[in-house]
């Protein structure tokens, strides 16, 4: 009779996560950018979406990171990022991590490049308070970042007009290959490439 009922639980739990699969993939093909990786292992299934791969001067990046729990009970990451992701201002609120470098690289060669802060992390932010505890995705739930890229931030002050000034120089990108490696705190990493033209 246990052996049954386990069974039944397992049949119904089965049932669900194919349900959450569906509705996901569903509410991907509705999401107005382009997929560019998905990967589900550990039963977390992670995607990195796209508006372009390429760009023209002063026009911005949309990057979405998704990672949705298939399992009937939450799921923590099992690491902190790793490969010099970084979540920008508040991060700690997602598991997701961006890397950028200019130039093309893969994962194979991207150890040897230089990498650019895509995110202002030199000013001052006020955080939402964040609860004491790993995060943990809730059971057939999704969480999603976005970032909207257009240029790299080093440390220093830009005059602000009329007098004071702000902390962090933005620096546009120039015309030319860039790479994002983009991952979370499962262990899923997927390399985004994007161009950046020379203009008109």
């Amino acid at each position: 009779m246990e052996t049954r009922t386990k069974r039944r639980w397992q049949k119904a739990a089965l049932a669900a996560a194919l349900v959450a699969v569906v509705a996901v993939v569903g509410a991907l093909e509705a999401f107005p950018f382009q997929t560019y990786a998905f990967q589900a292992p550990e039963a977390v299934g992670f995607s990195v979406l796209t508006n372009s791969t390429t760009l023209a001067p002063g026009q911005t990046l949309g990057l979405a990171m998704k990672d949705t729990n298939y399992l009937p009970f939450p799921n923590s990451p099992r690491s902190r990022l790793g490969m010099n992701l970084s979540s920008g201002v508040c991060g700690l609120l997602f598991p997701f991590g961006v890397a950028a470098y200019a130039g093309d690289y893969s994962l194979g060669n991207v150890s040897s490049a230089t990498q650019v802060q895509v995110f202002d992390v030199f000013g001052y932010f006020l955080c939402p308070l964040i609860s004491i505890g790993p995060f943990a995705l809730s059971p057939f739930r999704s969480v999603t970042k976005t970032a909207h890229i257009d240029g790299y931030w080093t440390a220093g002050q830009t005059q602000a007009p009329g007098g004071g000034f702000s902390e962090g120089v933005f620096h546009p990108f120039a015309p030319g290959e860039y790479t994002l490696v983009v991952g979370d705190g499962w262990g899923h990493t997927a390399v985004v490439h994007f161009r950046v033209t020379a203009g008109t």
